[in-house]
């Protein structure tokens, strides 16, 4: 199974120099980077789960497989309002983005393109809807 996975824009925010790894990038008016050096300040398409963060919900008792609850921070509809010391029972985790890079909104960035990647877990995420900027809420599918 796989799993699209969009790109987003983002600025670096890193105090050092950095090389990317060989492969292909863009920037975020659309056009393909020709250097693999990044500087503070740059900006590119980056895979949103790297910038946004991402959100699994495991079983605590192992005996079901692990849910990919999607990008950002989330949560079913049943847990909604939960402290987060209930929800880490429950076995969500919340990962975030990277603290290197910050999402951006750029006037000459396109609509986000999409890549497609292996899925590393066994089942699709539900359908999201936004609770607020801070908490998502995902529907059972």
């Amino acid at each position: 199974m796989t799993k699209v996975n969009n790109l987003v824009p983002a600025r670096y925010v890193g105090h050092h120099p950095i090389n990317l790894v060989a492969g292909l990038y863009f920037n975020v008016d659309g056009t393909r980077r020709t250097s693999l050096a990044v500087s503070t300040g740059d900006e590119m398409m980056m895979p949103e789960r790297e910038i946004l963060g991402q959100t699994y919900l495991f079983d605590p008792t192992g005996n079901a497989p692990p849910l990919d609850l999607g990008v950002g921070r989330r949560v079913l509809p049943e847990h909604v309002g939960l402290s987060d010391e209930s929800l880490a029972l429950l076995g969500y985790e919340f990962h975030v983005g990277r603290s290197d890079w910050v999402p951006i909104t750029a006037q000459s960035a396109q609509a986000p393109a999409p890549i497609v990647e292996a899925e590393p877990l066994a089942t699709p995420a539900p359908e999201p809807v936004v609770e607020s900027p801070a908490m998502q809420v995902v529907r059972g599918g």
